[in-house]
């Protein structure tokens, strides 16, 4: 795994696979991390328990960057994280929440 390959852990590194993306913000928890483009867009990697990443049942793991389709259109301004697995949040700029559960 390319996340694990990684010389030293004591400077910064650009997040491959977020290239051609404006960042706008970041947020992350401790197995989940994503950035939102500044056209609203969602990227996500990490891993979850029950596909909560919003990328579609039963994907449980991004390694790199990978866009939450679900959400296009939608002009997400924060990700919300809650401990042990819960589902992610997303708020866009219309106050919208949208939610990622599983069941």
């Amino acid at each position: 795994m390319w996340y694990l390959r990684r010389e030293s852990w004591h400077e910064p590194e650009r997040v491959k696979g977020l290239e051609s993306v404006k960042v706008s913000s970041a947020f992350a928890s401790g197995v989940v991390s994503a950035a939102v483009g500044d056209d609203g867009s969602v990227w996500v990697w990490g891993k979850s328990k029950r596909g909560q990443l919003g990328l579609g049942e039963n994907i449980t793991e991004a390694l790199v960057p990978t866009k939450v389709e679900a959400l296009s259109g939608e002009n997400v301004s924060k990700v919300l994280f809650f401990p042990l697995h819960s589902p992610l949040q997303f708020l866009t700029s219309l106050t919208c929440l949208f939610n990622c559960f599983f069941g």
